[in-house]
């Protein structure tokens, strides 16, 4: 009886109540975001750093009138051009647009930028829940759609960022659909989804340019799609045209990569030298090449380590934390023997984690993460089954993480772009034990979901009295 009941649960989801039960994990997500939204009500400014110094460009730019429209070209006078790169230009871009539209309208004319610019960070995080609730479906099927949304939904680091117009949940979503349609194009080759992949890998690059790891996984998306085609059996005919249609998707792709980077972030390219100089600025102050007051405090710190117990102890929760943690093994070890999974957690993680903390230079963190990716594609032909999502999400999991980890700076906030990933191998992995068990091992698996699942949502609501 007690089996027959889980079964029929996971029965339900999988025939008619995904939508409807999404919707209303959306809405929750919602109303949780929203609340406090004006938290710093009273305050002249924002008291949060980042935010501030974005709003602060915000005010600064403006697109100039039709009649000197050239001198947007020109990166000294170009009143366009933030003259600013920590951050990407895109979401500020957006930020005055819409102001400037507002204004024209007298019940919006005096909106808060503060409040304009936190609802766009409030769907941008909404748009992250749909995307990986979408990815899961396809990937590992409903039921792990269901539970990585509540997850994520529910997570402290996505529920706290979601209160500030900073730009990392902006990245979390843009790289969350990025996958989404690269999983596509693992499974199914389509230019038109190499193409939207491009796109918001774009936009994402144009939010931060730290969601370059993303492009590991878009080069994994193409590899895969090639070896299923040659898995089935192909004649040369046969083969020299899947290799020709995953070259002209992959640089296809690319060239929309590019295109949307630069139309939303073209002083990128104008005033290249300020990019450049903040981009090289930014990369020496992770790593403590620069000296500054406020990244003393990560001195001493064990790489990688420290990021996993603050994830644990401020950003998701030890329950969550530790179920994403044996869920990214789970999906990195699965379908594999115990030989090759040593050689995979050797090559893959093990070796490239310790090279970046020895050296983590520009080019070693390039062979590195390279490296690490190419022995997960290379373990995609070992496993038996077609475990195309795993490895996908593995291929942005891990080069990520790596190079991020290595930092001597570790800020908290710089583990979104991951979390709803985790999340995913999380509640695969949770999915797996509750239908892989019979009777009271099935149901033991059902309480301990249960239990990660009531604390996270608990975790979540907690947050929200700090914007009471």
């Amino acid at each position: 009886m007690m089996q027959n009941n889980i079964n029929n649960l996971f029965l339900a989801i999988k025939k008619n109540q995904f939508e409807f039960l999404l919707a209303a994990i959306l809405v929750l997500g919602l109303a949780i975001r929203l609340y406090g939204i004006n938290w710093d009500q009273g305050f002249s400014y924002s008291p949060h750093p980042d935010e501030r110094a974005i709003l602060m460009k915000v005010e600064e730019i403006h697109f100039p009138g039709l009649s000197k429209l050239n001198i947007l070209l020109d990166k000294d006078e170009s009143p366009w051009n933030p003259r600013w790169f920590p951050y990407g230009s895109f979401p500020i871009y957006l930020l005055d647009i819409t102001q400037s539209i507002s204004q024209k309208f007298p019940a919006t004319d005096q909106l808060d930028p503060r409040i304009l610019g936190r609802w766009f960070s409030l769907l941008a995080d909404l748009g992250t829940i749909l995307a990986v609730a979408l990815l899961s479906r396809k990937a590992f099927g409903k039921a792990t759609g269901l539970i990585a949304a509540i997850l994520v939904s529910f997570a402290v680091i996505h529920i706290q960022l979601s209160h500030f117009f900073a730009f990392d949940t902006f990245i979390t979503f843009f790289s969350m659909w990025s996958l989404l349609f690269l999983y596509r194009v693992a499974s199914r080759g389509r230019q038109r989804d190499a193409i939207l992949a491009g796109c918001f890998i774009g936009l994402g690059l144009a939010c931060k340019i730290s969601l370059l790891p993303i492009l590991f996984a878009y080069f994994t998306a193409h590899c895969i799609y090639l070896i299923q085609t040659l898995k089935i059996g192909c004649d040369d005919s046969q083969l020299k045209a899947a290799c020709h249609k995953t070259l002209i998707n992959a640089f296809t792709g690319v060239c929309f990569i590019i295109t949307i980077f630069i139309i939303t972030q073209p002083y990128a390219v104008i005033d290249w030298n300020r990019f450049s100089a903040d981009f090289i600025e930014q990369s020496e102050m992770v790593r403590r090449i620069r000296d500054y007051p406020y990244t003393r405090q990560y001195i001493g710190t064990t790489p990688y380590v420290y990021q996993f117990l603050q994830l644990g102890r401020w950003g998701i929760g030890w329950p969550l934390a530790i179920s994403a943690l044996l869920g990214f093994i789970w999906i990195l070890v699965r379908g594999l023997s115990f030989r090759s999974t040593m050689a995979i957690l050797f090559f893959a993680i093990l070796a490239p984690g310790l090279l970046l903390i020895n050296s983590n230079t520009l080019p070693m963190i390039a062979a590195a993460t390279m490296v690490s990716t190419l022995v997960l594609l290379f373990s995609y032909l070992l496993r038996p089954k077609n475990h195309s999502g795993g490895i996908l999400l593995l291929s942005w999991i891990v080069p990520y993480l790596l190079i991020t980890g290595s930092f001597e700076v570790k800020f908290l906030r710089y583990m979104i772009p991951i979390t709803p990933a985790l999340a995913i191998c999380a509640a695969a992995l949770m999915v797996n034990l509750c239908t892989r068990f019979k009777g009271w091992s099935m149901f033991g698996c059902f309480i301990l979901v249960s239990i990660v699942i009531g604390i996270t949502i608990l975790y979540g609501l907690s947050t929200t009295g700090l914007y009471s």
